[in-house]
């Protein structure tokens, strides 16, 4: 039976750690059942790595994923964003006119800006896996300023982004109801799903001689970002 074919677009790297284990890990999963293909933002110093190139090329060959990395500009700031945005878009272009692309999977909001014209010109579906609320975490961040017009333009770009979805994933059922508020009408379309930022417990092992023993001292963990 002919597979459904589908694009995962994700302004993370996946020659990243962060790719590797929240991206590459479920994408393998889902390779048995579906086409996968997958574009991606990645770093020109990743690109160097030659041998870890040779390495992600064959283990996604032997999962029959077909891989269409776009070289992330950086420099020259507000230049950058646009000529990333060009670069997504034609590669998205390509793909839908060269392949029978049926589901775009879109990590993040900056992937779902870059394809939202695509829709109208295109007969594909759209999962929206938000992550977080970009732009208000933007505010909060102090990058941006909420009495300011382009934070209100973004969450008017953000409901009709969340309406044109077929699919919203969230981190947590408290984004899920979130999101609820924000289209409300439109609930009864969507398909939500809640799916945790998950870890493979197979790689972290407890030695044994933890198991039982007791200690004095008191550990902070801090996983995630200290700033921005």
């Amino acid at each position: 039976m002919k597979k459904i074919k589908i694009l995962y677009f994700s302004y993370d790297g996946v020659l990243e750690p962060l790719g590797q284990s929240q991206i590459m890990n479920y994408q393998k999963k889902i390779s048995s059942y579906y086409d996968i293909f997958i574009v991606s933002f990645e770093k020109y110093k990743d690109f160097k790595n030659i041998e870890n190139i040779k390495l992600f090329k064959s283990d996604i060959k032997n999962n029959n994923i077909t891989w269409f990395p776009i070289i992330f500009s950086y420099k020259y700031k507000v230049l950058s964003y646009l000529l990333n945005y060009i670069k997504g878009l034609s590669k998205i272009f390509f793909l839908l006119i060269s392949y029978d692309i049926k589901i775009i999977h879109c990590r993040g909001y900056v992937t779902f800006m870059i394809i939202y014209l695509l829709k109208f010109f295109f007969s594909f579906k759209i999962v929206f896996d938000m992550r977080g609320f970009w732009i208000d975490e933007r505010v909060e961040w102090n990058i941006w300023k909420k009495n300011r017009l382009k934070y209100k333009f973004f969450k008017f770009l953000e409901k009709k982004l969340l309406i044109s979805a077929q699919s919203i994933i969230t981190l947590t059922d408290d984004a899920r109801n979130e999101v609820i508020k924000i289209i409300k009408n439109n609930v009864q379309s969507k398909i939500f799903e809640t799916i945790h930022t998950c870890v493979d417990k197979s790689n972290f092992k407890k030695p044994k001689h933890l198991l039982t023993k007791k200690s004095n001292k008191l550990i902070f963990c801090h996983l995630g970002a200290i700033s921005t």
